[in-house]
């Protein structure tokens, strides 16, 4: 006897997995159930299902959140494991945590800022 997953369950689990993450970065950017659901065409109470893990997300959907958020598809399905409670008191990892919610655009003044931070001496600051 395994304690493998059969193909429904896996489903189920990746269903909810999935939502969760829908969830983690819609609230992370300040956007309501009902905004994300005006920008897929569709309503509230299905991006409800989705983040519930109910209803399966199609990969459409997916790709234009993805778009919406500023992050890989990827990012969906191998989720970084970097919580709150471990990145606390080390704030280089936090500081990496944060930047990766950026988009792209942003990212090229993140690296402009961080340049012009290193070049001055520590004991001027």
């Amino acid at each position: 006897m395994t304690n493998e997953l059969t193909t429904k369950e896996k489903v189920e689990v990746i269903n909810k997995r999935v939502g969760k993450l829908v969830r983690s970065f819609r609230r992370d950017r300040g956007i309501s159930q009902k905004e994300l659901g005006a920008y897929l065409g569709i309503s509230s109470q299905q991006i409800q299902k989705y983040e519930r893990g109910l209803n399966r997300t199609p990969v459409a959907y997916v790709e234009c959140m993805a778009d919406l958020f500023c992050i890989p598809v990827a990012d969906f399905f191998t989720p970084a494991n970097i919580t709150a409670e471990y990145t606390r008191g080390k704030p280089h990892i936090e500081i990496v945590r944060i930047i990766s919610k950026l988009c792209p655009k942003k990212l090229i003044h993140i690296r402009r800022l961080a340049v012009l931070l290193a070049k001055i001496k520590s004991e001027d600051m």
